[in-house]
C-alpha cells in the first residue's frame, strides 16, 4: 500500500501499463470520475488498451481509506463502487 503524503482528500489509482506492470498514481481531485479522467489524460499513452483494469481508492483528510471503485477497462465509464468503510 502506498504511503499517503497529503493532508487533503486524495485518490489513488492503480492501472496496468503496456508491459503488464501495475502502476500507482495519486490525484487530488473532486471525485472518482475525475480521477479516472486524470488517469486517461496523464497516463493514457502508457495504458494497455486491451486489458486495463482500474482500481481507485479514496483516502480522507486523515489518511483513512474509506471507499474503493473498480472497472474492467479504464476506457469504459462503468466504475463500480466495491467497498465503503463501515458499510454492512
Amino acid at each position: 500500500m502506498p504511503v499517503i503524503r497529503s493532508y487533503a482528500e486524495t485518490y489513488i489509482a492503480q492501472y496496468r501499463n503496456i508491459l503488464g506492470a501495475n502502476r500507482i498514481v495519486q490525484f487530488d481531485v473532486r471525485d472518482e470520475v475525475e480521477c479516472r479522467n486524470e488517469v486517461i489524460n496523464t497516463c493514457g499513452h502508457d495504458i494497455d488498451e486491451e486489458a486495463a483494469p482500474l482500481r481507485i481508492e479514496y483516502f480522507n483528510a486523515d489518511g483513512i481509506h474509506t471507499d474503493t471503485w473498480t472497472c474492467d477497462n479504464v476506457f469504459d465509464s462503468d466504475l463500480r463502487h466495491q467497498w465503503q468503510k463501515g458499510a454492512v
